[in-house]
């Protein structure tokens, strides 16, 4: 494993910069190395901040996301919340669907942030959005169900049946799925028993 460190660290550092997006993959599974001490890496956090930054200066979204997250909890770098949520809140521009999903949550139970639903549903909305374009090959399915059924919940909250009913589009037909369809079409207030099950749901 020596020999392929000797390779790599010198290797990318030199070209990195005109590399393609796949080495950018490729350093930040380097910093990932590093910031656990496996694989024949040593433990060393600093290297894995070096190598979490050129990935992301390769464009990969895992490693912007990444370095935005430690700038949030202060892991490895000095806590400053504003400056991770500004990169956060960059990607999320790019589509990055990670920020998008930690971006969602944070403006929906005020983690970082304030408190701003209709931005969280923004949020929400992109992530559905890329995942109905690629449903079959979709990387982040669980992100995409938790953006429907929070959407299903605001919608319908509102009601805004139709839209409500479309956000149920290329989830599992299971029960859940099945029952808020039902609803929907009933269009019925619910009752006690049935208001108990729809807040478990969500």
């Amino acid at each position: 494993m020596g020999k392929i460190l000797d390779f790599i660290n010198p290797q990318f550092n030199r070209n990195y910069k005109n590399s393609m997006v796949l080495n950018g993959v490729n350093a930040t599974q380097i910093g990932f190395n590093y910031y656990c001490g496996k694989e024949g890496f040593p433990l060393d956090k600093d290297m894995a901040f070096k190598y979490f930054s050129i990935g992301a200066d390769l464009g990969c979204p895992e490693a912007a996301w990444i370095i935005g997250y430690l700038y949030l909890t202060g892991d490895i770098v000095d806590q400053d919340i504003k400056k991770g949520i500004s990169i956060l809140e960059k990607e999320c521009r790019k589509n990055n669907l990670i920020a998008l999903a930690y971006m969602s949550k944070y403006y929906e139970f005020g983690h970082y942030v304030k408190v701003d639903t209709e931005k969280a549903i923004l949020y929400y909305l992109k992530i559905k959005m890329i995942g109905d374009m690629n449903i079959d090959k979709f990387k982040y399915y669980s992100d995409y169900i938790n953006a429907s059924k929070k959407l299903f919940k605001y919608f319908y909250d509102r009601k805004e049946y139709r839209k409500a009913l479309f956000m149920l589009n290329g989830l599992e037909n299971d029960f859940w799925k099945k029952y808020h369809i039902w609803l929907i079409k009933n269009k019925l207030k619910l009752n006690r028993k049935h208001e108990s099950y729809y807040q478990i749901a969500f």
